[in-house]
């Protein structure tokens, strides 16, 4: 009798479950051992993507150079994208800068947003699965997920506080071995991961 109540409760199981579907979609590929098919991907173009619906201001500091990496289609726009939403969706963001330049044989992507510095303690939980923290969006497993691409494409991620406030994300990873190499000195690429 009472349908606004019923569009409520019919609005919480819809949410839930395509909340299921993105957790066993995010579970199945981590979980995967099947090899995965990595290609040649642009990472401007990626960044381009993953930034063109956000409503917040975003400065592009692409390289001219185009970084290039052998990347798993699927995995590289999804965990960006969700870093991107992540940071674009904390309420005192007002602009997120996003840059991509090559650096010897590595392409480093950073990310940068002006809004509320984590702790030490909120950097090592933001890359946890299921973490969700005070004052941020819940992560799930979207940070995580950007970790685990760059520890399958032997690269690395680092996260810290940016000045004077905000949080800043470098993905540092491998340039295809087709790609002209640059000028630049070498990055190394740990192969531990993160």
């Amino acid at each position: 009798s009472d349908s606004a109540a019923i569009e409520k409760y019919l609005g919480e199981v819809r949410n839930a479950a395509e909340e299921g579907r993105e957790l066993m979609r995010d579970l199945a590929a981590f979980a995967s051992d099947n090899p995965i098919q990595s290609r040649v991907l642009s990472l401007n173009d990626l960044v381009r993507n993953a930034v063109s619906d956000l409503e917040v201001s975003t400065t592009l500091d692409l390289s001219p150079r185009d970084p290039v990496a052998q990347l798993n289609l699927w995995l590289a726009q999804d965990a960006l994208g969700r870093l991107i939403g992540f940071m674009a969706a904390t309420k005192t963001v007002t602009s997120i800068r996003l840059a991509t330049r090559v650096v010897g044989s590595a392409a480093v992507l950073t990310i940068e947003d002006d809004g509320v510095s984590p702790s030490e303690r909120d950097l090592a939980t933001l890359f946890m699965p299921f973490a969700k923290i005070e004052r941020r969006p819940n992560t799930k497993l979207g940070l995580a997920k950007i970790a685990d691409l760059a520890f399958r494409s032997a690269g690395f991620v680092t996260a810290g506080v940016r000045e004077p406030h905000g949080l800043r994300v470098v993905l540092t990873l491998p340039v295809d071995e087709d790609a002209p190499s640059g000028d630049g000195p070498g990055v190394p690429l740990p192969q531990q991961g993160v």
